[in-house]
């Protein structure tokens, strides 16, 4: 309606592409290279001749969009990156020990372990009507679960051990001032006050540090804010396609 023609990908590992376990719920990646490669490789695909290319990424979306802006040659025009996980939460867990224990897991052969306090999400039932840490509108908070247990290809579950090396890699991977400052393009960030799921902080410095970058801070609303709050996450894809206007 904007005016834009729009194409969406499901990487590897999520949504009905391919998962590359025995187990397709675990949440598992190969490569965060490989997901930027094939990222780019889709974009050329689709992407229409002498005309800009956007990205609009969210959460794990956005941090494989910056990790192929930093790894590919793509012409991009502009950025929107909505709740970012440049990098992960990782609460109680030291994040560094996280890094080596994970990393001496996948060396070892056991990086299809979940990762300590994953497991299996789904097949104990959930309660509609109940806010969860992601989600605080009662109304919505069930909807991903609502739709697992629909589309069974759908289903995700728990991290595991290789997942959660391969991001903390990635993520040391970006904060590399020669990585930084290979993106270029104007970016908007949105990111979420409560958040639980990523560094709301470390995405924000992020921002601070690329070339152009202006920063929408939304101090209510948690991570799952693409269906927490319509009206808010409206005026948020408004505010994205008038940066993309901007730039095209």
């Amino acid at each position: 309606a904007a005016g834009y023609r729009v194409a969406s990908i499901e990487y590897r590992g999520q949504g009905e592409s391919w998962r590359p376990l025995a187990n397709p719920e675990k949440g598992y990646v190969e490569s965060y290279e490989q997901l930027g490669t094939e990222l780019a490789g889709f974009a050329k695909q689709v992407r229409i001749e002498d005309k800009p290319l956007f990205f609009y990424s969210i959460s794990k979306g956005a941090h494989i969009t910056m990790r192929m802006a930093t790894e590919q040659n793509l012409d991009v025009s502009a950025y929107a990156l909505i709740v970012p996980m440049i990098k992960i939460n990782t609460g109680s867990l030291n994040y560094t020990m996280t890094h080596i224990f994970s990393a001496v897991f996948s060396e070892l052969g056991l990086g299809a372990m979940y990762a300590p306090g994953q497991t299996i999400s789904f097949g104990n039932g959930f309660e509609l009507g109940k806010r969860i840490p992601c989600n605080a509108n009662p109304d919505t908070a069930q909807t991903q679960d609502a739709l697992f247990a629909q589309r069974q290809l759908l289903r995700t579950s728990g991290a595991t051990m290789k997942w959660l090396y391969e991001t903390t890699s990635s993520t040391k991977h970006l904060l590399k001032s020669k990585n930084i400052a290979k993106i270029t393009q104007p970016v908007m960030m949105v990111t979420a006050g409560v958040d639980t799921l990523v560094d709301t902080n470390v995405a924000q410095n992020f921002c601070g540090s690329l070339t152009q970058c202006k920063l929408t801070h939304v101090e209510q609303a948690r991570h799952c804010v693409t269906r927490e709050n319509f009206d808010l996450y409206d005026g948020l894809i408004d505010q994205a396609i008038a940066h993309f206007d901007r730039h095209r």
